[in-house]
């Protein structure tokens, strides 16, 4: 089996020892998430923004589209607070395949109008575990 050279989320080169992903960089927030208990670097779940304003409760639940779980509450910078707010979700996953690492990539291979539905699917799991609670940060 052969190592990857750069990482699927944000393209960091991976090979002689280095780590060094980029912010927001999904992988990483997973690596800080398992070895810390928490992410260092957190960033809105819906569109990767790096200022995350709100905390929005949400039970821990499987998502098949990213082949892993999404644990405990999700963030959102207040653009993506206010859609989610006014329940405006197309608008929401078209945002999110544009400005998140992961959503570019899913369309790359699958294609935007694809890459969409995933998101919608990933969102739709949000919603039917979102717990209402809302912490500011």
């Amino acid at each position: 089996m052969q190592l990857p050279t750069h990482c699927h989320d944000c393209g960091a080169y991976l090979m002689g020892g280095a780590t060094e992903h980029k912010p927001g960089c999904s992988v990483q927030q997973m690596i800080d998430y398992a070895t810390t208990g928490r992410v260092q670097n957190p960033v809105c779940d819906f569109c990767s923004d790096p200022k995350p304003a709100y905390s929005l409760g949400c039970a821990t639940f499987d998502t098949p589209e990213l082949n892993t779980k999404s644990v405990d509450a999700w963030l959102a910078c207040p653009h993506c607070y206010e859609l989610v707010q006014g329940k405006k979700w197309d608008e929401l996953a078209v945002r999110g395949a544009e400005l998140t690492s992961s959503g570019r990539m899913l369309a790359g291979y699958l294609g935007k109008a694809d890459a969409i539905m995933e998101i919608k699917n990933l969102h739709q799991g949000f919603r039917d575990h979102a717990t209402g609670e809302v912490k500011a940060l």
